[in-house]
């Protein structure tokens, strides 16, 4: 051995059985753990998830570069990411493998080739790696599921070792912007340690060599091999004129992983032009997906607008954008349309990948011309939140500005019973024409969201109530009146005045329902119940409590006034309504809202939520469950959601269409007890000969 031999051994005072990510030290675990190995090691060996440019990419160059100069070897077994259509091939023809495997490579290469500069830079290193033979890459199969291991072994001119195995894939994301951990064993420790740091060598040698039963492992296919060759740095010196020529923002974007269908849908837009709307469920993480396409765009193109629909939403993006990008300079608010006027074409045009050039503004301001005409024709990407207010009558002027990149996130993007509104708005986001295409693989649904240990599992628990007698006299009296308006189009369809009252009509029996004065008081008598049993086992509970009017809210806030309910409703300055949710932040409790916290605002954890104000809009109703079960997954427990349901108990069969059983029926399909709730809905809709079809 010459005296310059560098050992892992001499490692030994510095390293750490386990390590994990360290808040607020994005580069510890590179610079602790990797980059310490590296420079000792003259061997390294990965089995990872998936095949990407940026396998090696969170390691400085530097680092690598003296592991080439020391004749370094790097091997690596992967699988390739594969689609529906690949797994279809492979069932249909297992012996296509090969193809299969190259074509998804190739696309792979493709799609990251065309992304940023600093993942193209990635792609030309690996090129490199590949062609001086430094690295070399297998590609394993696990029948048609996937290889996702997560092991890295470090060996040094002596044939010492360490094995790493924990969360971490070698990706600039693990290494930098992820909660990661792993642990260590090495070969020259004490017997228990050896024994697994020599069962992970010899498995992963079995698994290159082909000899692990089950697993199958194939070379790099030439066709991939030869396009990496191609694009490959020619020298060391290139790579290092590469690094230097990147953006600075580099290591200074900080977002937590992409879960796998963001990664998906984020790929599709991009497959898309860029332009579609992500349709997933409240606390799926519509707005980190956003900003991650946000700065892929910003790496060429550097302009940002983002629409929202209040004030409050401008807030929180404000905030979880300086969160993400920290370097960045600030986001032009578009406050004023003096604002605008004066400063947003210039606030657009200045943007560069040091500095991308954000602005954020309400759907109300950005409909008029005067604000369309300040935006850049070129280069824009706009992000559209809540993105079915755009297809709204007051906003869709907007869609006149023909925005070069286009994302929408909504969980509930049609428009309700305007199915040409909904026509409209797809057709913006579709570049083939195809209203169909304008929403972006994959969907997700709550019950998907459930599935994915996204969001809570909830139990669903109704509670009949009957309108009063002067309800129902009211109801049937507008029903009788709603079906001579009616008749009345159908006879003159060109009669404005007539399709007016009749809509004044149908809100007037809707409020009904919703206003439906026994709600206040069956509302109460859950709450008070459920202190008292909190209480007796020494529990704290966290009430939502949806509210249909502030004549509602007031009437259930007077009958619970011993428990000191907060209240959060638009007519509250934000001062107030942002210490409600401090407080109840805090301390729990009841707070009563409105419609206010429907969309978007941030809210504190809860697990329990009470609906008075009944919908029939599905978008209404599926974000006010969803906001409930995204809360009570970050403290793990099971959500409880009681549903208020007026029944036709004395009023006439015509009643909204069994719209409210239909909404039941919807809640209960994801629900735990979705038997006990679907069985007393049957029981129901016997009793009174409603029909749901």
């Amino acid at each position: 051995m010459g005296s310059q031999d560098q050992l892992l051994t001499d490692l030994e005072a510095t390293l750490e059985k386990s390590y994990r990510s360290r808040h607020g030290d994005k580069n510890y675990l590179v610079r602790q753990f990797y980059v310490p190995c590296l420079s000792k090691a003259t061997k390294m060996d990965q089995a990872v998830g998936y095949f990407t440019s940026s396998v090696l990419g969170a390691l400085p160059f530097e680092s690598l570069k003296s592991f080439i100069m020391k004749e370094g070897v790097i091997r690596i077994i992967c699988s390739a990411k594969l689609e529906k259509e690949d797994i279809a091939s492979l069932e249909e023809n297992y012996q296509d493998r090969p193809r299969v495997i190259s074509d998804a490579i190739l696309r792979e290469l493709k799609d990251l080739f065309e992304e940023t500069n600093l993942t193209s830079h990635s792609t030309r290193v690996l090129g490199y790696l590949i062609k001086h033979k430094i690295l070399e890459i297998k590609i394993a199969f696990w029948g048609t599921g996937s290889f996702h291991e997560k092991i890295w072994i470090f060996e040094d001119s002596q044939n010492n070792y360490i094995v790493s195995i924990g969360s971490n894939n070698g990706t600039i994301s693990a290494m930098v912007n992820n909660r990661e951990s792993f642990h260590l064993f090495r070969s020259w420790s004490d017997d228990s340690e050896q024994d697994r740091a020599r069962g992970e060598r010899e498995y992963f040698t079995n698994c290159w060599t082909g000899v692990e039963p089950g697993l199958e492992v194939i070379n790099f296919p030439d066709v991939p091999k030869q396009l990496l060759e191609e694009i490959a740095y020619d020298s060391i010196e290139e790579i290092e004129a590469g690094e230097a020529s990147l953006p600075g923002v580099g290591f200074d974007i900080v977002l937590p992983p992409l879960r796998n269908y963001q990664d998906e849908v984020l790929r599709n837009w991009k497959r898309s032009k860029h332009s579609g709307i992500v349709q997933h469920c409240t606390g799926a993480g519509k707005t980190i997906t956003a900003i991650s396409a946000i700065v892929d765009w910003c790496a060429v193109n550097n302009s940002v607008l983002i629409l929202v629909p209040r004030e409050t939403l401008k807030d929180q993006w404000v905030e979880e954008l300086e969160k993400a990008i920290p370097r960045n300079g600030p986001v032009f608010r578009c406050d004023s349309i003096k604002e605008v006027k004066a400063s947003l074409y210039t606030a657009l045009s200045v943007g560069s990948r040091e500095n991308f050039a954000i602005a954020i503004s309400t759907y109300e301001m950005a409909r008029s011309d005067e604000f369309i005409k300040q935006i850049p024709r070129k280069g824009v990407l706009v992000v559209f939140d809540e993105v079915h207010h755009l297809g709204s009558r007051m906003a869709s002027n907007f869609m006149n500005y023909n925005a070069e990149g286009r994302l929408g996130l909504s969980a509930t993007p049609e428009s309700f019973r305007d199915i040409d509104r909904t026509k409209l708005l797809y057709s913006y986001f579709s570049r083939d024409g195809l209203s169909s295409s304008a929403i972006l693989d994959p969907k997700l649904d709550i019950g998907d969201g459930i599935a994915r240990g996204i969001l809570s599992p909830y139990q669903y628990h109704i509670h009949p109530i009957e309108l009063e007698l002067s309800e129902a006299a009211q109801w049937n009296k507008l029903s009788k009146e709603i079906v001579t308006l009616r008749a009345m189009i159908e006879k003159r369809k060109s009669e404005l005045d007539v399709r007016k009252s009749l809509e004044l009509k149908i809100f007037q029996r809707s409020s009904l329902i919703k206003n439906a004065n026994n709600k206040v008081n069956v509302a109460a008598k859950i709450l008070m119940d459920s202190r008292r049993e909190s209480r007796q086992r020494n529990q704290r509970t966290r009430w939502l409590v949806y509210c249909h009017t502030q004549d509602q809210l007031n009437q259930l806030k007077a009958q619970l006034l011993p428990l000191h309910p907060l209240v959060y409703h638009s007519d509250q300055s934000n001062e107030v309504n942002n210490d409600a949710l401090q407080q109840f932040k805090i301390a729990g409790g009841i707070i009563l809202c409105m419609k206010c916290l429907d969309e978007g605002v941030n809210i504190p954890k809860a697990d329990h939520a009470l609906i008075l104000a009944s919908s029939q809009n599905p978008r209404e109703f599926i974000q006010r469950r969803g906001r409930v079960l995204r809360q009570v997954k970050l403290i793990d427990k099971t959500a409880v959601i009681h549903d208020l349901v007026v029944l036709p108990d004395g009023i006439s069969a015509d009643w909204i269409d069994t719209a409210e059983f239909k909404r039941c029926y919807e809640f209960a399909e994801s629900a735990v007890n979705k038997i006990v709730v679907q069985t007393q809905m049957d029981q129901l809709r016997l009793k009174y000969n409603l029909s749901i079809d």
